[in-house]
């Protein structure tokens, strides 16, 4: 699964955390008020941002294996709706829909090689947690705890921090902390978009994602977004589905587009 989608997944079946206490944050240091001011004005960037086009590359560090497990490929971004597509080590492609504006969205992945697809839940506006390297800052911090990290703990050479600002964050939640020890991400406040990712689980495994070639304000045809798979693809639902369905059922169930007739 992509390290992107295992987060949104373990958010997606999480209890959102209650509302801070207005005491919590009551003596802020200059520094975290600056940074907080820096973050509200990327967060209103982002906001502005109606699609994106980048490649990416996954690198699945673990104890278990002497090298990472190395995964590349490319991921589209227009309104709600969030394409991945994994070329490499296996084909994959994964779709999260809806998730805003009330609408409960959700995340299918397609294995063409096993010829099946996955369907999740994403609850309200937990879909916009990490779905993407374009998150709402607004969101996160219900989630996690921020802090300010040097930018070559994250890669970045002396002298080229200048548009780069790389962050900590610790989950706030019992049920996230169970699965996410830290999330450490670059982000690179002049296009604004995430540029890395790495996410350290519970288990001491590290995946790293690094986004490359990025395109924002792209055209990106909505058909291009869309997951069609073949008739006779099974469909699983790993977390359960609604009332009355069950794990598995075929794939000419799944809601299709109209073709306009």
């Amino acid at each position: 699964m992509n390290g992107l989608l295992w987060i949104i997944v373990i958010c997606a079946t999480a209890a959102p955390p209650a509302t801070a206490p207005a005491a919590q944050g009551q003596t802020q240091t200059a520094a975290q008020e600056a940074l907080q001011r820096q973050l509200d004005e990327i967060d209103q960037r982002v906001a502005k941002i109606t699609s994106l086009r980048a490649d990416f590359e996954q690198q699945k560090h673990t104890p278990m294996l002497r090298q990472p497990l190395v995964s590349v490929g490319n991921l589209l971004v227009k309104g709600d709706k969030v394409r991945w597509d994994t070329r490499k080590p296996q084909p994959s492609a994964m779709q999260i829909s809806g998730g805003s504006s009330g609408i409960e969205g959700e995340i299918k992945i397609y294995y063409p090689d096993a010829t099946v697809v996955e369907i999740y839940k994403a609850q309200g506006d937990l879909r916009e947690l990490s779905g993407s390297p374009l998150p709402r800052i607004a969101l996160l911090r219900r989630y996690f705890d921020f802090s300010k990290i040097d930018a070559s703990d994250m890669g970045i050479k002396a002298g080229d921090d200048g548009r780069f600002i790389a962050l900590e964050l610790k989950p706030r939640t019992d049920d996230l902390k169970e699965h996410i020890t830290s999330v450490r991400v670059l982000m690179d406040a002049s296009v604004p978009c995430i540029k890395k990712l790495s996410m350290l689980d519970a288990d001491g495994d590290r995946t790293e994602i690094e986004f490359k070639n990025v395109q924002i304000n792209a055209d990106i045809d909505d058909a291009a977004l869309e997951l069609k798979v073949p008739p006779g693809t099974r469909v699983s639902r790993p977390l359960g589905g609604d009332a009355g369905s069950s794990a598995s059922q075929p794939a000419s169930s799944l809601p299709r587009r109209e073709s306009g007739k």
